[in-house]
């Protein structure tokens, strides 16, 4: 059960660069900070846009920030939870009990992944995407892809990517609200 998998997930010390699957389908890289700081873990999965289109129908978001999706390079394939099965059904609106809940099956869209890189190549690409003043443009296509795909399936502009742990590790969408010219940033 659940009690068990954060046991054993406590019990886990990865080396830096390991891909760890756990239980539940949850998966893990360790980069850095990312996800294993001191003794605190952090459970990771895939984006549930089921969930988070529920989320925006109750709070009106006019943005997303898509955080640690450097964390994602070097996976082969990268997972957005499209909808769930619900006892052989499928349904694309979130449950509204809990005991219905845990009775769904996640339903995924599978998409290519992107090769791994290193923290000073996402953080030129961010300086880069700043100071030529192209956003998204900076970044590979099929990370591009990805963030695309999350605005299309939300229905949510994504308005910045985070790419690393670096403050400067970010990349804001052209014309956006985060999207200012490279003199004025503050970090």
């Amino acid at each position: 059960g659940e009690t068990e998998f954060l046991y054993q997930l406590k019990r886990v010390k990865p080396e830096k660069g390991t891909l760890c699957i756990f239980p539940a389908g949850y998966t893990h890289v360790h980069r850095g900070n990312t996800p294993f700081s001191g003794e605190k873990y952090i459970m990771t999965g895939w984006l549930d846009m089921v969930a988070l289109r529920d989320a925006h129908r109750f709070n009106g978001y006019t943005g997303l920030v898509v955080t640690k999706l450097d964390v994602l390079g070097g996976l082969d394939e990268i997972k957005i939870c499209i909808g769930y099965d619900f006892d052989g059904k499928v349904i694309k609106y979130f449950p509204t009990t809990s005991d219905e809940v845990a009775r769904c099956k996640p339903i995924y869209e599978t998409h290519e992944g992107f090769p791994a890189l290193s923290d000073e190549e996402w953080i030129s690409m961010a300086d880069l995407s700043r100071s030529e003043g192209t956003g998204y443009a900076a970044m590979p296509e099929k990370v591009r892809h990805i963030v695309e795909r999350i605005e299309y399936l939300s229905g949510i502009p994504v308005v910045s990517v985070g790419v690393g742990p670096d403050r400067k590790a970010s990349i804001a969408k052209v014309n956006g609200p985060f999207d200012v010219p490279s003199e004025e940033v503050t970090f």
